[in-house]
């Protein structure tokens, strides 16, 4: 299997793991690591899944979590990088790529793929005429392409041209749900980077995320890729962002809950929310009201709280109570309270955030090139 099983993650992995102190399995990872460099390339199919469906999963289990970073420590996750490449089979490959995929957690173990250049392997795969490969590199990079760690956006520094349009030409017969969520979630990663949102429009990016399905999870994904592509100053014919914002309110109209279990069921585990600051700040109230409502779903986890914390960005949002909606400051106050009442707590932003907010509101020609950084 080559695929990444659904692994429920419950909202409170934390806060249930609190007490665990976790070593890693040495003398079992030591025996993976050893048969990863044998010449057998069926001995490594076996290992790979060994990892990928028993070691590696489920995603933010402290032992596991043990068990990665030593795998990484001592060579693993090179190992394996190598296997993708170098694999004689196309199953050594599919294999070794799996668990890179089920390696990718959170932004620690992200930071681990990108320095062993894991996501170049997976470009590799993405460019293959082979569908199998195909189909781990999206699901692998669903999540990596997100990741921006504090010093700045990875996928600026390595970005590959062809990954826009390979994304955005792949159309496999009968593709699986989990391969359609995964795609997704790729081009939304996409068009929330200043690297490549202007590909993503030039390649049609309005048109793919504009399509409905039948499905919540996807749809609210969709959403959040609308709201970033008519951020900001994008030029966009007005009927067109008319539509968007349409689709846009409607997304905005379900229970935030609703969306989060769908993710907590399907082992969705987001690695970054500074994503938001952008939608946070725009001029259009819809592009504000979808921004706070993924925030809202998403501070019903406890590993998602502690990154609203741990990035700074709860100032930003108390700083929304101030801003007239009109016809939305209902919804916004509700959204509002569902995350205070998450976090536990209700905090009153700084004269500084105030100032910045109103400043990318009222006036964005005061801003310089790095303010945005604030």
């Amino acid at each position: 299997m080559t695929e990444r099983s659904s692994v429920s993650i419950s909202d409170n992995t934390l806060r249930e793991q609190a007490d665990l102190k976790i070593k890693p399995e040495k003398e079992k990872m030591k025996r993976l690591l050893q048969a990863l460099e044998t010449t057998d390339e069926g001995m490594v199919v076996q290992t790979c899944d060994t990892l990928a469906h028993v070691i590696f999963i489920p995603w933010l289990s402290k032992q596991n979590q043990a068990n990665k970073l030593y795998f990484a420590k001592k060579g693993g996750v090179s190992r394996c990088v190598r296997w993708m490449k170098e694999g004689t089979h196309v199953e050594t490959q599919a294999y070794a790529g799996t668990a890179i995929w089920n390696f990718a957690e959170s932004g620690t173990m992200h930071e681990i793929l990108w320095k062993h250049g894991a996501v170049d392997a997976l470009l590799m795969f993405l460019k293959s005429d082979n569908i199998r490969l195909q189909r781990v590199a999206v699901g692998a990079l669903f999540g990596l392409l997100d990741y921006d760690s504090h010093s700045g956006a990875h996928l600026a520094v390595d970005y590959d041209k062809e990954l826009v349009r390979k994304l955005v030409e792949m159309k496999h017969e009968n593709p699986s749900w989990s391969f359609i969520l995964a795609k997704t979630g790729c081009l939304l990663s996409l068009a929330k980077q200043q690297t490549t949102r202007a590909e993503i429009l030039a390649a049609g990016g309005l048109q793919i995320f504009k399509e409905q399905k039948e499905d919540s999870l996807i749809n609210y994904l969709n959403a959040l890729g609308l709201a970033h592509l008519i951020a900001g100053d994008t030029e966009i014919e007005a009927s067109e962002k008319q539509k968007c914002i349409d689709l846009i309110a409607r997304q905005c109209s379900a229970p935030p809950r609703a969306i989060r279990l769908k993710e907590s069921q399907h082992g969705l585990v987001w690695t970054s929310v500074n994503h938001h600051l952008r939608l946070m700040r725009d001029k259009l109230v819809i592009v504000r009201q979808i921004a706070l409502f993924s925030l809202a779903n998403m501070s019903h986890s406890d590993y998602n709280r502690s990154l609203m914390i741990e990035e700074n960005i709860v100032d930003d949002i108390a700083c929304l109570e101030w801003r007239d909606d009109g016809q939305y400051n209902d919804r916004k106050r509700a959204l509002l309270n569902t995350i205070w009442s998450n976090l536990g707590f209700r905090p009153v932003p700084s004269l500084f955030n105030i100032t910045m907010n109103h400043i990318h509101l009222y006036a964005p020609h005061l801003l310089s090139e790095t303010t945005h950084l604030f």
